[in-house]
């Protein structure tokens, strides 16, 4: 499942509030490519935030029509940055997808910067739900992880957001995927 005229996708994976879309957006216009919220996508479908598919529908219906949109944003595309969201790897049929349709970056960062990022993001505050019926903090640490083997599963590399700018992260993706 490649890409029209086999141009990889370079997908940015990672828990919320590493910089995937901020990241996505500056490495699209490097490498004059399109980029893909994947999120983004889903609300704009659905025309209602996340928090309220998840407070409808439940998480389930969501992981649905996510695979649903990847699928179709990789299969209709051309190459892309495509910008996953925090949960997209954990279903089996995703991180499937992902690696038949390109190369991986990995974006971490510890639960207290994350936390703090989210605290910072007026989005994260008012559509985005919680996933558990924890603390927002214990949330944090409980799923990163929880997923942590679904990352490292499709991640090609792993670059840490913790100290860096998002233009230093910027050029050391450039780098790896020059080569």
């Amino acid at each position: 499942m490649n890409s029209p005229g086999d141009q990889p996708h370079l997908f940015l994976s990672g828990y919320r509030a590493t910089g995937k879309t901020t990241i996505a957006g500056m490495l699209a216009g490097k490498l004059g490519l399109q980029t893909v919220d994947l999120d983004a996508r889903i609300v704009a479908e659905a025309g209602r935030p996340i928090a309220e598919i998840f407070a409808a529908e439940g998480e389930a219906a969501f992981r649905t029509l996510e695979t649903a949109m990847l699928g179709r944003v990789v299969a209709e595309e051309n190459a892309l940055v495509i910008s996953l969201g925090g949960g997209t790897p954990v279903a089996a049929a995703n991180r499937k997808i992902i690696r038949q349709s390109g190369r991986t970056v990995w974006l971490t960062a510890s639960a207290e910067t994350i936390h703090r990022r989210m605290l910072d993001d007026a989005v994260s505050k008012t559509q985005r739900p919680g996933l558990t019926d924890k603390s927002p903090e214990a949330e944090i640490v409980e799923l990163l992880e929880r997923r942590r083997t679904f990352y490292e599963e499709i991640a090609d590399v792993e670059i840490s957001t913790e100290t860096s700018t998002p233009e230093a992260i910027v050029e050391q993706i450039l780098r790896w995927w020059a080569k």
